[in-house]
């Protein structure tokens, strides 16, 4: 635990990045996936191959950004 007048440094930020492993879903953004992970490195695969639970469990939701 740091004491006043100490300093420390910040956990590291979470790495956006999808692992490659998975393939993602995207609405109007296509390097944004529905679950927020940096897909802009990704081939784009057709929607039956998506295997991400978060982006399929997103995928019948209003998009945040077009609303579609």
């Amino acid at each position: 635990m740091i004491q006043p007048g100490q300093t420390g440094t910040a956990p590291a930020e979470a790495d956006s990045a999808a692992p490659p492993d998975l393939n993602h879903i995207y609405c109007c953004n296509p390097d944004l996936a529905l679950c927020g992970a940096d897909v802009s490195t990704h081939p784009i695969v057709g929607i039956d191959d998506a295997d991400c639970v978060v982006c399929l469990d997103l995928e019948d939701d209003e998009c945040a950004d077009c609303g579609e």
